[in-house]
């Protein structure tokens, strides 16, 4: 009576009609009485159907009373559950997650068990396991995918002008290495042994900030993974790091902002939609420059309110982070805009998607003549630091676009005509 036709209903009850139709029929007959009146216009209920009518909405209603009864007591979940991941991740990531679940959640306890073996679910040692690397094969665990990690590499100036730029993981074959070891580090000690056979472990250490400074002393090069995790953040402070990159604008983890105001050190503020496991999600732009201008304009106040320095804030659009070719292409042709916001500006576009894009899908490391276009680009647009993959060419690229400025400096009024 309420949808007025069968086509109605199976829409609002995510049925198919003829399910409605059968449903109505099965119940005439089992009440031994016609609840509806059919006609062209719909169904309209019978003498009997009215009758029936408070009794059906009184059960309706009941039904919907247990049903929201059980979904609350779903949400008041209980017990205890095991997690077991590596020692970094445990610090970094997994307690301020357990945190948060655990304000919705008081009645639920937490069993974190720190191990970098692979402990068996199937037989109990734990209820979740959050490991890096690639999952089991195994059909009976259900594997979701929660954070995607990138790789950097760090060494001091003075051995990268001895033993020139890494461009590639064969190029640091050529490195002394400083790699991880120790209990919740397995797989970023693998990774750098991952490099190949000719790779030269010098130095291995059990911590971020015991890598670093054995990096800052000129030991090696490490590889080591970017954050946006105020406890990462410390630590890499704290063993002599002297910028802070954080892609969500320091929106990821509230203690960012705290951290770097403490510190004193710049602060790259790159605009990106996404704040979760996915920076590129929310891409939505009714003006992607203004849109992009407002949010680095936020980011840049709140950095201001949180005891940033003006002076120590970079700020960065954030090419290709949850953009569109057209879009990033709008971007890219409005650079100069960005100097309204009185900051030093930093262009990040070396070997992105985009130029593949605009090359016959041309793979990301085919992909430097691009790049060196953009970067060019970039200088045109007073962009004074340049996030680049092939360093020793974008400092050519740099020198020479440098001296064609210098050179357009010079004075021809002499020249007889």
């Amino acid at each position: 009576t309420r949808s007025g036709s069968t086509l109605a209903a199976s829409r609002s009850l995510k049925v198919a009609q003829a399910t409605v139709s059968r449903r109505i029929t099965a119940l005439e007959e089992a009440l031994g009485t016609a609840l509806f009146v059919r006609s062209p216009s719909g169904y309209t209920l019978s003498v009997r159907g009215q009758a029936m009518l408070p009794g059906a909405e009184q059960v309706e209603r009941s039904i919907d009373t247990l049903v929201n009864s059980v979904e609350a007591e779903g949400r008041r979940l209980s017990g205890t559950v095991r997690l077991t991941t590596v020692e970094s991740a445990a610090n970094v990531w997994l307690m301020p997650a357990i945190a948060a679940f655990r304000a919705q959640h008081p009645a639920v306890t937490a069993e974190v068990i720190v191990d970098d073996r692979a402990l068996d679910i199937a037989r109990g040692e734990a209820d979740i396991a959050i490991r890096f690397g690639n999952p089991p094969q195994d059909e009976s665990l259900i594997i979701r995918r929660i954070v995607e990690l990138h790789e950097s590499v760090y060494v001091r100036r003075d051995m990268a002008e001895q033993l020139g730029l890494p461009n590639t993981y064969e190029g640091l074959t050529r490195y002394p290495m400083v790699s991880f070891n120790g209990p919740g580090v397995g797989q970023i000690a693998q990774w750098t042994r991952n490099l190949g056979p000719d790779v030269n472990i010098v130095h291995s250490a059990n911590t971020l900030s015991a890598v670093i400074a054995a990096v800052r002393a000129g030991m090696g090069a490490a590889v080591s993974i970017d954050t946006r995790r105020a406890a990462v953040m410390e630590a890499a402070l704290a063993a002599g790091a002297h910028l802070v990159n954080d892609v969500s604008a320091l929106r990821h983890d509230p203690r960012s902002t705290e951290v770097v105001a403490r510190a004193g050190v710049p602060v790259v503020l790159m605009h990106a939609p996404g704040d979760g496991a996915d920076i590129h999600a929310g891409g939505t732009y009714a003006h992607v420059v203004l849109d992009v201008f407002d949010a680095l304009r936020e980011r840049r106040n709140a950095a201001l309110a949180g005891g940033i320095a003006a002076e120590k804030i970079l700020l960065d659009p954030g090419i290709g982070f949850g953009k569109s070719l057209a879009e990033n292409l709008a971007l890219l042709n409005a650079l100069p805009l960005f100097h309204a916001l009185g900051h030093p500006l930093l262009l990040g576009a070396s070997r992105k998607r985009m130029i593949g894009a605009l090359s016959n899908e041309a793979a990301a490391h085919q992909r430097l003549g691009g790049s060196l276009a953009l970067s060019q680009l970039g200088m045109d647009a007073g962009y004074g630091v340049l996030r680049v993959h092939d360093v020793a060419e974008t400092v050519q690229a740099r020198n020479v676009w440098r001296g064609l400025r210098d050179a357009a400096l010079t004075d021809f009024s002499g020249l007889v005509g």
